[in-house]
């Protein structure tokens, strides 16, 4: 009995020894109703649905749990929200799914029938990646899904942006369509492997018109060319990848008590960092720079 009291009382008054929830089974099941969440372990992310103030609309999304300013770093039904505040996320037939009214999916991860070899589970792991495996398979290489494969408009260390030759698939950043409004918005981060050598572009599309705004010019063995990054911080690696298999870029933390994160808005990309003892991002660098960042501004083969 001792023991038990010595044990609740740790968990009470020192919240890093906390016990946090970060799988889901095919026999559970989140919803907007019991207010459960699943938090990653050491509890940097946790998962779960939201409604932004002022609309009648929820998600299932992603956010920093330590940071006192709500930041959402992924969200699943961003361009099909929930109109009423039922919501059910589970694991049906191999999928994860989101159910709303009338037992209506508003979104899936749509996979095809697999075979079945063991349970499936979803879990949210500690970069804050969202994945499905099977139980009894935790390398990178099995699984299912995950949401780093499906960026919104956010990148975190070690998800990647870039172009994977094997599947096809662009792995690329979309701004919110407002503060308030996760809906897919007109600015764009984008891989262009279309001329010369690869390089991400800023894109804002509205309408049927494409604008490019900037570029970031191709890697030259440190950096892109056209980026402000910093070199030689002893808490973040820049990684670039360019093989038959992808070309890709990301970002790791060498220490995991500062979080950075490269977000997109409306017509511009920024980098934020948060190192502690602070209580607020820090704009890290953002593009464009100035005016004369944008493409085009002054005219073919003007001096701006």
């Amino acid at each position: 009995l001792s023991f038990l009291l010595v044990f609740l009382v740790l968990v009470l008054f020192h919240p890093a020894l906390s016990i946090y929830v970060n799988t889901m089974s095919s026999s559970e099941s989140l919803t907007i109703s019991s207010n459960r969440t699943l938090v990653s372990s050491g509890g940097v992310f946790e998962l779960g649905f939201f409604k932004p103030s002022g609309l009648s609309r929820w998600y299932l999304g992603i956010w920093y749990k330590k940071v006192s300013e709500k930041t959402y770093a992924w969200v699943a039904n961003r361009d099909n929200p929930l109109s009423n505040p039922i919501g059910t996320l589970k694991i049906s037939g191999n999928n994860l799914v989101l159910i709303g009214q009338s037992n209506n999916s508003v979104w899936s991860t749509n996979l095809t029938t697999c075979n079945v070899r063991s349970p499936v589970i979803a879990e949210l792991l500690p970069n804050g990646n969202f994945v499905m495996r099977y139980s009894n398979n935790k390398d990178s290489s099995g699984f299912l899904w995950q949401s780093f494969d499906f960026p919104t408009d956010t990148l975190l260390p070690e998800m990647k942006l870039g172009y994977d030759r094997q599947t096809g698939r662009h792995r690329f950043l979309t701004s919110w369509r407002s503060y308030d409004d996760p809906s897919s918005g007109n600015t764009k981060y984008k891989l262009d492997i279309r001329r010369g050598l690869p390089e991400f572009i800023l894109i804002n599309q509205f309408l049927n018109q494409r604008v490019e705004m900037q570029r970031s010019g191709p890697w030259n063995g440190m950096e892109f060319s056209g980026i402000p990054e910093v070199q030689g911080l002893n808490y973040m690696v820049y990684n670039y990848t360019e093989n038959s298999e992808e070309i890709a870029y990301s970002f790791h933390m060498t220490n995991q008590s500062i979080y950075s994160r490269l977000t997109i808005s409306d017509y511009t990309l920024n980098r934020f960092t948060w190192i502690p003892p602070s209580r607020a991002w820090s704009m890290f660098w953002g593009l464009p720079t100035d005016v004369c960042d944008s493409l085009y501004l002054c005219g073919s083969y003007a001096y701006c």
